[in-house]
């Protein structure tokens, strides 16, 4: 039922939205890794790894829809991601949750900014329709 509910929320989310839902899976994995990485022995490394590769994954997929043809801040964005992307190996690699607790606030103050830039573009879009 579950994961009825999460497709139905997908397929119908605008695309400005799909990006709020990728920040906050990737905000959730990051925290659910850095709680593996931060736990006293035995800490699961394998929880810890499974989310960092997730969060990994999904950096890549919002450094692949960026869109330089139409916004050039996308270059600068891109190499956020490139570097976001970096330190998750790294903390994965080196099993360092204190990394992942700085890429954590990196990524929730893009994911706000993210949050912001949706309402409005949906609001513009659904004043748009309605006008």
């Amino acid at each position: 039922m579950k994961l009825r509910y999460l497709r139905e929320a997908v397929l119908t989310a605008t695309p400005a939205q799909r990006v709020v839902m990728l920040y906050d899976q990737l905000l959730q994995n990051i925290a659910i890794a850095e709680n593996a990485l931060a736990a006293p022995e035995p800490r699961d490394l394998k929880m810890a790894n499974d989310n960092l590769v997730n969060a990994q994954e999904i950096v890549l997929t919002l450094q692949g829809v960026l869109r330089a043809d139409i916004w050039d801040g996308a270059g600068s964005l891109a190499a956020l991601y490139l570097h976001l992307h970096g330190e998750l190996v790294a903390a994965n690699m080196e099993q360092d949750a204190d990394r992942l607790a700085a890429v954590a606030g990196m990524v929730g103050k893009l994911g706000e900014a993210f949050k912001i830039a949706a309402t409005r573009v949906d609001q513009a879009a659904s004043g748009a329709v309605a006008g």
